[in-house]
């Protein structure tokens, strides 16, 4: 399909998509493209398509795209461009990007990324979203250091990463605080500015305003962008009087909108990117510090008790640990009797962990200053050799492992997302 696009106009393109640009000039997101250019939409993006000069393009749908002129007022890209602008007129910037799901917080992030490297700024993007992380895999958030334009984060790497373990942020808010915190003082450690936080889609209630309350003052945030106007006017009420600019701007009106298997589809896809390659790499459980495990930190049950435990049981029990509160046990098939009846005899409380299931947990690796290098898959925990199995593509030496709340299978889908630990 051909389309000419005069100057100032601008089109709303739907993915899977392919555009190349036969002549003229376009902008997607504040990046450039000119004759000759190729850009390849996703099926989940949409983006708004404006002409710098008359141009022509070449316009190839697959099923489900879409070309369309936007009514009056559907389109926020100049709105958009305008706030940037503003924001960038300092370039020590510190802007976080809040907003409801599928709000376009991700695309404005893109292009506070993409107008920064024009005016020959050295950005830095930190990837909050726990959920639908697209710089890491889910349940990690992420620095990057982006070199050149990008019109979804997912185009770009990782420069250091933190684990969360859990695809939403609640169970472990002081564990995002904290990694957001590291990650922004790293990036002005490399001196990059503006650094830009795109946060995840959770803003009902009041406990979501003020964790992402306490994200704008951990960080020291000079601006916050509100992508939806009624929550604009809380932030205003709340920060009036401070030094936090808040830029309360529309959302777009039309939007490829995500379903809850299209999320879930996105977010197998990333651990596919990040696992699918891995090698499998050995720790020494006597050497390796191993965190996020209730196992393994817990005080190991001598053999006596253990044996007293698979009579209860009627089954083996390779390891066992306690805590003030609970017992864990590590068991080479389901018990045999009722767990109330196994609590009841153990006077605590009691969880059981069937040997293989801890395979595939989402973990990290950690580096001798116990810093996040990698991320990295529990396979297979060895009581009789005292290993820990994992996968890995990191290459590096390895200090111990950070253990996540999410597991998945074969097919790279999540099949399991507790509060409390694994293994």
């Amino acid at each position: 399909m051909h389309v000419r696009l005069d100057r100032g106009k601008i089109l709303r393109i739907m993915g899977p998509a392919s555009i190349e640009v036969k002549k003229g000039i376009i902008r997607i997101l504040g990046a450039e493209f000119r004759e000759g250019s190729r850009i390849i939409i996703n099926r989940y993006r949409s983006y708004a398509v404006k002409a710098e000069d008359n141009s022509q393009l070449s316009v190839i749908l697959g099923e489900g795209g879409s070309i369309e002129e936007p009514a009056p007022g559907e389109e926020v890209i100049d709105e958009w461009e305008k706030v940037v602008d503003e924001i960038l007129s300092r370039r020590d910037s510190r802007v976080v990007v809040v907003g409801p799901v599928e709000s376009g917080k991700s695309s404005f992030s893109a292009l506070l990324i993409n107008k920064a490297l024009a005016k020959g700024y050295n950005p830095a993007i930190i990837d909050a979203d726990v959920g639908q992380e697209d710089i890491a895999p889910p349940g990690f958030i992420a620095l990057s250091y982006p070199s050149k334009p990008v019109l979804w984060l997912r185009e770009l790497s990782p420069t250091a990463i933190k684990l969360i373990g859990f695809i939403t942020p609640t169970p472990a808010i002081h564990r995002l605080l904290s990694g957001i915190s590291t990650l922004v003082s790293k990036a002005k450690e490399s001196g990059k500015e503006p650094i830009v936080i795109d946060t995840d889609g959770w803003i009902q209630g009041y406990s979501a305003l003020e964790v992402k309350a306490e994200i704008i003052r951990v960080v020291k945030a000079t601006d916050l962008v509100v992508l939806d106007n009624l929550l604009g006017e809380k932030f205003k009420n709340m920060f009036k009087n401070s030094k936090v600019r808040v830029h309360s701007v529309k959302r777009p009106q039309v939007v490829r909108t995500r379903s809850r298997e299209d999320r879930r589809y996105l977010r197998s896809q990333n651990y596919q990117r990040f696992f699918s390659s891995a090698h499998r790499t050995e720790l020494d459980l006597n050497s390796a510090t191993i965190m996020g495990s209730c196992l393994l930190s817990g005080r190991a049950l001598n053999p006596e008790r253990l044996k007293e435990i698979e009579q209860l049981l009627g089954t083996k029990v390779i390891y066992g640990a306690e805590h003030d509160e609970c017992i864990i046990l590590y068991i080479s098939e389901p018990p045999k009797v009722p767990f109330s009846k196994v609590r009841e005899v153990l006077g605590k409380e009691t969880s059981i962990i069937v040997q293989g299931s801890e395979k595939w947990i989402v973990s990290a690796i950690l580096d001798n200053n116990l810093e996040e290098v990698a991320p990295a898959l529990l396979e297979k925990i060895d009581f009789n050799k005292n290993k820990i199995i994992i996968l890995t593509k990191w290459d590096g030496e390895i200090r111990g492992l950070m253990i996540g709340r999410i597991k998945i299978n074969n097919e790279w889908e999540e099949v399991g997302r507790p509060y409390k630990c694994l293994i």
